[in-house]
């Protein structure tokens, strides 16, 4: 169980860019070798991106509803 918190935490720190340079070099290696990996990296991509796009979609909404 750690090592997949773990991992979530690299997958988090690399997507912020608060990686230092050989740790961010090391992972984008396990990237081009890891297709789990780059899944699990796109899945959080798509959900940060939903999560930003979610409170105005909803506030657009509700103003159209006004």
């Amino acid at each position: 169980m750690r090592s997949a918190l773990d991992l979530m935490e690299q997958v988090d720190r690399y997507i912020d860019g608060t990686m230092d340079p050989n740790e961010r070099d090391a992972f984008q290696d396990r990237l081009n070798n890891e297709a789990d990996l780059r899944e699990l990296l796109l899945d959080q991509q798509r959900l940060r991106s939903a999560a930003r796009r979610s409170p105005r979609e909803r506030s657009s909404s509700r103003e159209s509803c006004s």
